[in-house]
């Protein structure tokens, strides 16, 4: 439904084994799995879903838990100084990064020259520069010309899905087929945020920010200028969502609405 489908088949059964063994029982790996609470049933009714979030985790690994002076900088899409308003699915970058570490990051919201940044959330590849590091971002549909982009290499652990990695290819830069936006790890990194037994909306209308106008006397339409957890509350307390903002769909998907 969101034209990059989220997750990476994998159909070697030794390998969906080991990943699965290594979900439950090797902490190490990454120090968030100890709350994941996953059972075996779990596990082989959804073993390709949980195999890619693992991918996913483990290749966020140029971060530690402790900060370092040359760590680098978390770059996110600000909506602040040109449209004066926060989109929430740009804001639920550094949300996601900061808990996956345990602590804060630095964060910056424009260019770098010469300083190596990490980008996640979002369709914000434009934004990256030479040697920079991609974990689950995206292409923007917007900018498909090779001028839009100022780098020949990057460090790329995963796209946000196959469009936005066979775009990359075509620029010349290597890029493996791990793929999946950090904005499906939420369930399992804010396990207070569950999906109602019982929901409030038949529906809910969630407008990228530029369409908003067109659906301003629109019933239960849900707006992004909103803080992210007021948004994926009203998600979950839905039946249906109607989305033209990305990370509304991806949020849906991730709860299973």
């Amino acid at each position: 439904r969101t034209g990059e489908r989220p997750m990476r088949k994998m159909d070697a059964k030794a390998g969906t084994r080991h990943y699965k063994h290594l979900l439950l029982t090797d902490p190490r790996i990454f120090p968030i799995f100890p709350q994941m609470k996953l059972s075996m049933k779990d596990l082989e009714m959804n073993v390709r879903f949980y195999v890619a979030l693992l991918m996913l985790l483990v290749s966020a690994s140029s971060y530690s838990s402790t900060a370092k002076d040359d760590e680098p900088p978390l770059f996110y899409w600000d909506a602040r100084p040109r449209l004066g308003f926060s989109n929430f699915g740009d804001d639920l970058s550094s949300s996601i990064v900061e808990k996956i570490l345990g602590r804060p990051v630095l964060k910056v919201t424009g260019i770098t020259p010469g300083k190596k940044k990490f980008l996640a959330v979002g369709s914000i590849i434009n934004y990256a520069e030479e040697g920079d590091i991609i974990w689950g971002s995206g292409v923007n549909g917007k900018c498909m010309d090779p001028s839009d982009y100022r780098f020949k290499t990057l460090d790329v652990r995963a796209v946000r899905g196959p469009l936005s990695r066979q775009f990359l290819l075509t620029l010349g830069v290597p890029c493996p087929e791990i793929y999946g936006d950090p904005t499906l790890l939420l369930p399992i990194l804010f396990p207070e945020f569950e999906k109602r037994e019982k929901e409030v909306y038949d529906y809910i209308v969630i407008p990228h920010f530029s369409d908003e106008k067109l659906f301003a006397n629109t019933p239960n339409m849900v707006s992004v200028k909103e803080e992210w957890q007021t948004v994926v509350k009203k998600i979950l307390t839905s039946k249906f969502v109607i989305s033209s903002a990305l990370s509304g769909i991806i949020v849906a998907e991730a709860f299973g609405i």
